[in-house]
């Protein structure tokens, strides 16, 4: 439906007006600002059916009756439409580059697989970015890609300074994504690291000392 449409469907729901910005905004699905009238959707939610608009409508009036019914309305579609939003382009692993000049990928990811989720992830591996960063650069060690089941790994890290045992983490903690995924809270947020997360990453052997290393090294990576 077109932005005017939904907004019509909502006005009928409220019996008044609302200021409507739809956005793509991937962190923040919904926000309300009561002050300017102003409702901000992420525009998933121009597919919405009828009755997910009735939950925005509820919760714009901030009713605490059915509160929580209406909020899982809300989440539930959320999450059943990320993924229509994310990248739509297919992964062609014969263009993943699993070696690096020091590590390699593969077995790493191959011993986690056994050790800590039985074997049972199937993702793609790849290094990516710069092998050195500025001070302006945000250090970013890995990401994972739901969409396409893959897992990035900075080439910041594949350098004889940095102990496989923090590798390994990095590594783990993107494949824990794969089976832990994002959620959305009460308030509109998508949420990634919550507790269950939390819980999961802390089972890795070498947590702590990864954390410490971490926070001891940080500023080794910014190097001209």
């Amino acid at each position: 439906m077109t932005e005017a449409c939904l907004k019509l469907k909502l006005r009928k729901h409220l019996k008044r007006d609302v200021e409507l910005v739809i956005n793509e905004n991937r962190s923040t699905m919904l926000s309300l600002q009561k002050k300017r009238n102003r409702l901000s959707l992420h525009k998933m939610f121009l597919d919405a059916p009828d009755h997910v608009i009735a939950a925005i409508a509820h919760y714009i009036r901030g009713s605490r009756r059915k509160s929580t019914e209406q909020n899982l309305v809300l989440r539930g579609y959320i999450q059943e439409n990320l993924s229509r939003f994310d990248c739509s382009h297919r992964l062609k692993r014969a263009n993943l580059v699993q070696k690096g000049e020091i590590y390699d990928l593969q077995p790493l990811y191959d011993e986690l697989n056994t050790r800590y989720f039985e074997g049972a992830l199937d993702l793609g591996l790849t290094w990516f970015g710069a092998r050195r960063l500025n001070s302006r650069s945000r250090i970013t060690f890995g990401l994972y890609q739901d969409n396409l089941r893959l897992v990035k790994m900075h080439r910041i890290l594949d350098d004889p300074f940095v102990p496989e045992f923090f590798v390994r983490f990095i590594l783990y903690h993107e494949m824990v994504h794969a089976i832990v995924p994002g959620y959305v809270d009460e308030r509109g947020h998508f949420r990634i690291h919550g507790r269950e997360f939390k819980e999961r990453e802390r089972q890795f052997e070498h947590y702590r000392q990864a954390v410490e290393w971490e926070k001891k090294n940080k500023m080794h990576f910014f190097r001209g």
